[in-house]
């Protein structure tokens, strides 16, 4: 077992609300994102309505908001939860609210995360026993907006292990060498090619 718990793709924050340990440490790319669980932390309270006006109107103006509702607009409304995917419509779902309760719901479980907007590789790893658990960008999706390269990431995994972290992965594929130790049959709905084609997700552990 260990202490200190880290993601590199902390995204929206739902697993590391769900873990405990002694020490949690979240990074991401997104400073949007990170906004938003800063301010989760801090008490905030996201809007339960945006309307597809609003939408477009952050869109458009994005410095004229606070940074944690530029985020909770650009991926809370977007369809697929990508960033500025489109407003999210359809089946009479009010996806602004669905998305303020989720996040009120994860508060508790991210009060003490120490979060940080920086990219994975400058993301500070404490030299002791860690277990760092990855959910990149998948590779050969359209992603969240960031171009991200597979292969330097997988050499960071590796690296990560050799040094004696215990390190895992969430993605449809992996090098060879990855070891898949859980999978899970999901809809890809940020696939290049959408339309109900389903994929499996895997646990992979970095050998």
């Amino acid at each position: 077992s260990t202490s200190t718990y880290i993601e590199p793709f902390v995204g929206s924050g739902s697993v590391m609300a769900c873990v405990s340990a002694y020490r949690r440490i979240g990074g991401d790319i997104h400073s949007e994102m990170i906004a938003v669980l800063l301010a989760i932390q801090q008490g905030w309270v996201p809007p339960d309505t945006i309307t597809e006006e609003d939408y477009h109107a952050v869109k458009a103006h994005p410095y004229g908001y606070p940074l944690e509702l530029v985020g909770f607009v650009g991926f809370a409304c977007s369809y697929g939860g990508k960033w500025w995917g489109g407003y999210a419509r359809g089946d009479g779902r009010n996806y602004a609210a669905e998305s303020q309760r989720k996040l009120l719901r994860m508060a508790n479980g991210l009060r003490g995360v120490e979060l940080l907007c920086c990219n994975y590789i400058n993301l500070p790893i404490p030299n002791h026993p860690c277990t760092i658990y990855c959910d990149p960008p998948y590779s050969g999706t359209q992603g969240y907006g960031v171009t991200f390269n597979s292969i330097a990431f997988w050499a960071w995994c590796r690296s990560q292990s050799r040094h004696g972290y215990h390190v895992f992965v969430s993605e449809y594929s992996a090098p060879e060498d990855m070891i898949s130790i859980w999978s899970h049959e999901r809809a890809a709905s940020l696939d290049l090619n959408t339309g109900g084609k389903r994929t499996v997700e895997h646990l992979f552990c970095v050998p």
